[in-house]
C-alpha cells in the first residue's frame, strides 16, 4: 500500500527533446509509408530535473501495421548495457546517460497516445527508477510530432526545443555510447539495427566517417520518390492518351445519336403496338391464370379426399388384421378344445375295454364254480362311432 501511495505521489518530470531527434526520426521513416516504428531513446536528467533526450535509435520491429508496432524488448537491456559501458569509461561527476525515453510514430494519423501508447508508457515508466521516462510521437507524413512526460494526458503533448548545451564530458560519454550501438550494429547487421539517430553529434560524427543511417534512408526514400515520379508521368502520359481516345469516341457518339433518336422515334411506334399487344397477352394470361386457380382449387380438394380414404383404408386394414388375429385365436382354441375332447374319448373307450375284460373274467370264473346249469344272458356290443354302447341279450 505504500508503494502505491508513493507512486502515486511521484512528479511528472518536464521532458526534453531536441529537433534534431524528430528531424532524423522523421528522415529515417518516413520511406515506410504508413507503417509504424519504434524505437529506444538514450538521454540524461539535466541539473534542473529534467528527462533530456539527446540520440537513440530504432531496431528490427517484431510486428508493424499502419496501426502498431513492435520490437524485441532486448534492446532495451542492450541499450542499457552500452550506457553503463560509456558511464563506467569515463569517470566525471557530470550526470550518467541512461535509456530515458520510448520514441515512436503515427504515420499520417496525428500525435496522440493510443490506448496501447497509454499501456506500455505506464509499464515503461513504472520500470524506471522515479518513473523518470518520456514518450516522442512523430508524424513524418504530416511533419508533426509530440513529446509526453506522463501517460495521464495524451492528448497533450509538449513541443521539441531548438537545441540543448552538453559538457565536453557528456559529450564524450555519448560518443562512445553511439561507437558502442555501432559495433553492435556491424555485428548483427543493419537488418536487426537498420538506423541509429546521432542527434546532434551527425555531422561530428559524418566528419570521422561514421555510417548515416539517415542520409542512407533519405537517398532511398528521394529513389523511391523518383521512381514513383516517373510511374506518375507515364499514368499521365497515359491518361492523355486515354482522353484524346474518349474525344474521337464522343464524336463518333455523336454522329450516332441521330440515328438513335431515329430509331428511338420508330422503336415509340413499335411500343405502341406492342402496348396493345401486351394489353391483350396480359388479358389472356389472367383469363388462364383464373383457370389454373381453379384447377389448383380441384387439386386440393382431390388431394384432400385422397388423403380421407387413405386414412379410410389404413383403418380398415388395422380392422382386418385384428380380425384375423382373432379369428387365429378362435381357430386355435377350438383345435385344443377337440383335441381334450378326442383324448377324453379315448380315455373312456379304454375304460369300457378293460370295464368288458373284467366283466369277461368274472363271467368265466362263475362258469367254473358253478357246476348247476347257468342261464346266461348274451351281451351285445355296438359302436357308435368312437363310443361303445352295451346291452343283454334276454
Amino acid at each position: 500500500m505504500i508503494s502505491k501511495q508513493r507512486k502515486a505521489l511521484d512528479p511528472d518530470y518536464s521532458a526534453i527533446c531536441p529537433d534534431h531527434i524528430i528531424e532524423q526520426a522523421a528522415a529515417f521513416t518516413a520511406p515506410r509509408g504508413r507503417l509504424e516504428m519504434g524505437g529506444v531513446l538514450v538521454g540524461h536528467v539535466d541539473e534542473n530535473g529534467a528527462n533530456v533526450t539527446v540520440t537513440g535509435f530504432f531496431p528490427e520491429q517484431i510486428e508493424e501495421t499502419s496501426g502498431y508496432c513492435m520490437f524485441d524488448g532486448k534492446w532495451m537491456a542492450i541499450a542499457a548495457a552500452a550506457c553503463d559501458y560509456a558511464n563506467s569509461t569515463v569517470e566525471s561527476e557530470g550526470p550518467q546517460i541512461r535509456v530515458i525515453g520510448w520514441i515512436h510514430t503515427h504515420p499520417d494519423i496525428g500525435i496522440f497516445l493510443s490506448g496501447i501508447d497509454v499501456k506500455t508508457f505506464q509499464q515503461l515508466r513504472n520500470q524506471c527508477p522515479e518513473r523518470r521516462f518520456v514518450a516522442v510521437v512523430v508524424d513524418p507524413l504530416r511533419n508533426e510530432h509530440g513529446v509526453f512526460n506522463t501517460e495521464k494526458q495524451p492528448n497533450r503533448p509538449g513541443q521539441s526545443v531548438a537545441s540543448i548545451e552538453i559538457s565536453d564530458d557528456l559529450a564524450q560519454r555519448y560518443d562512445i555510447f553511439l561507437d558502442r550501438m555501432r559495433t553492435i550494429q556491424t555485428m548483427h547487421g543493419t537488418n536487426a539495427l537498420p538506423c541509429i539517430l546521432p542527434g546532434s553529434f551527425r555531422y561530428k560524427r559524418l566528419i570521422a566517417g561514421d555510417r548515416d543511417d539517415v542520409g542512407i534512408a533519405e537517398k532511398q526514400g528521394f529513389f523511391s520518390i523518383k521512381k514513383a515520379q516517373i510511374a506518375l508521368a507515364e499514368k499521365i502520359q497515359k491518361t492523355e492518351d486515354r482522353i484524346v481516345k474518349v474525344s474521337r469516341d464522343k464524336q463518333a457518339l455523336s454522329n450516332s445519336q441521330q440515328v438513335l433518336e431515329n430509331s428511338l422515334k420508330q422503336t415509340k411506334t413499335e411500343v405502341r403496338n406492342d402496348a396493345i399487344a401486351r394489353k391483350n397477352l396480359e388479358d389472356l394470361i389472367q383469363a388462364q391464370a383464373k383457370r389454373i386457380q381453379h384447377l389448383e382449387e380441384l387439386m386440393t380438394r382431390v388431394n384432400g379426399e385422397n388423403e380421407n380414404l387413405v386414412s379410410m383404408l389404413g383403418n380398415l386394414n388395422g380392422t382386418i388384421t385384428q380380425m384375423h388375429r382373432q379369428l387365429q385365436e378362435y381357430e386355435s382354441r377350438n383345435t385344443r378344445t377337440l383335441d381334450t375332447l378326442v383324448e377324453a374319448n379315448s380315455r373312456i373307450l379304454q375304460r369300457l375295454d378293460n370295464h368288458e375284460l373284467s366283466v369277461r373274467k368274472r363271467f368265466a370264473k362263475m362258469d367254473e364254480t358253478n357246476e348247476g346249469i347257468i342261464i346266461r344272458r348274451q351281451i351285445y356290443r355296438s359302436r357308435h362311432g368312437k363310443r361303445m354302447r352295451y346291452r343283454r341279450g334276454q
